[in-house]
């Protein structure tokens, strides 16, 4: 029987979890306010260009949710309240 299946699954995400900060210690990612990668330190090369294309794809899909829930706004007809009349 193996470690995880032992633990359960809670164990299980706590020995995920404890194996991700270990292979991860020593890097760090700061973000800015807009989301957006402000440093990033003890990457790879390698992995600091996945990192900007993995931010850079997510700023174009909330961009493009962004412009399609603005035009359904805007082209969205407004009813007058009967009280407003």
């Amino acid at each position: 029987m193996s470690l995880p299946t032992a633990l359960g699954a809670g164990g299980a995400i706590t020995v995920a979890i404890t194996k991700f900060f270990e292979k991860h210690q020593g890097k760090k990612v700061t973000f800015g306010a807009e989301g957006q990668v402000t440093t990033l330190e003890g990457f790879s090369a390698k992995d600091v260009e996945r990192v900007l294309q993995v931010v850079a794809q997510q700023r174009d899909e909330n961009d493009q949710r962004w412009a399609a829930a603005t035009k359904q706004i805007q082209s969205t007809p407004t009813t007058e309240n009967p009280s407003d009349a």
